[in-house]
C-alpha cells in the first residue's frame, strides 16, 4: 500500500522567477531543473536567452520638448482640417 503519492507533474502552473544579469549582448543559454518533494533536482531543458543592446532614453527635457512640438502638429493639422 502506497500513501500520500502523486504521480505525474502538478496539476495546475506553479509561476517560477528568477533572476539574471547582468549579462552581456548575445545569446546565452540556461538550464531548468524541477525538484519535486525536495528530492534532487531533475534536468528538464536548456532554453536560449538573447541579450540585446540596451537602448538610450531621452531625458525628461528632450521628452517635454517633444511632447509640446507634437501637440503643436496636431493642433495646427487640426485647425488646417477645420478651415478646410
Amino acid at each position: 500500500m502506497v500513501g500520500g503519492c502523486v504521480i505525474g507533474p502538478p496539476p495546475f502552473d506553479v509561476a517560477v522567477s528568477s533572476l539574471f544579469g547582468p549579462l552581456p549582448t548575445g545569446t546565452h543559454t540556461y538550464e531548468i531543473y524541477e525538484v519535486y518533494e525536495g528530492g534532487p533536482p531533475q534536468f528538464v531543458s536548456t532554453q536560449p536567452l538573447v541579450v540585446s543592446a540596451s537602448i538610450p532614453a531621452l531625458p525628461p527635457s528632450a521628452l517635454i520638448a517633444l511632447a509640446f512640438v507634437l501637440a503643436g502638429v496636431a493642433i495646427f493639422g487640426l485647425r488646417h482640417v477645420a478651415n478646410t
